[in-house]
């Protein structure tokens, strides 16, 4: 509370005259610019203790700069904008931002229903259920060479993937339908729990 008090004088005379832009759309007087200050070395400080923290739990994800970044932004034009009009002008880095999370993060699941993956805001979503598959195993795979880039892909062979990284990759070949493959942290793993409960469904088991 006492920074924002202070802020006026610490900042005064820094900037000179309030600036005015897009119509008076966007003010940026001494006190915006303390603001977006502490804004951005909030971002700063947390893009530099937080992989520490993710390190301890296999938990770091390279969107997270990204959307520190996007989130920074657009809090910073919140803080110039001086009106609703103007404010709405957030939905830009918000959709940018809801955008990134939902393509650059997936949560696999595997249960008795079968496969379930899942984009970072719940969006989208992609299931293959277990009396769909035909065949279970892990491959490697190369998200440039292979797909195009990462992210949600149709690779060249006509498999379709959500390939975020290189290396192991979860592969389902489904009845009458198109390959599936994901990247995750333990695709082995996922394997093997997914063709025990696709061989205690009825189906039998298929994992190579």
């Amino acid at each position: 509370g006492v920074s924002f008090l202070v802020a006026p004088a610490l900042c005064n005379g820094a900037m000179g005259p309030d600036t005015v832009a897009f119509l008076g759309q966007f003010r940026a007087d001494a006190f915006a610019s303390f603001a977006k200050l502490l804004i951005y070395l909030a971002a700063a400080a947390s893009l530099m203790v937080a992989p520490q923290f993710f390190d301890r739990w296999n938990a770091m994800r390279a969107e997270y700069p990204i959307l520190v970044l996007f989130a920074a932004l657009a809090v910073g034009t919140a803080v110039i904008a001086s009106d609703g009009a103007s404010a709405a002008l957030l939905v830009i880095p918000l959709v940018l931002l809801l955008a990134v999370l939902a393509t650059l993060h997936f949560t696999v699941r595997v249960d008795h229903r079968g496969l379930t993956v899942t984009g970072g805001v719940g969006v989208p979503r992609f299931r293959v259920p277990i009396e769909a598959i035909e065949r279970i195993s892990v491959v490697q795979v190369n998200p440039l060479g292979e797909f195009g880039g990462i992210g949600i892909r149709l690779g060249l062979d006509g498999r379709f993937g959500i390939v975020l990284q290189r290396g192991a990759a979860l592969q389902i070949e489904r009845r009458g339908g198109r390959t599936f493959v994901v990247t995750c942290g333990d695709a082995e793993t996922a394997a093997r729990v997914l063709a025990t409960l696709h061989a205690r469904s009825g189906a039998g088991p298929r994992e190579n």
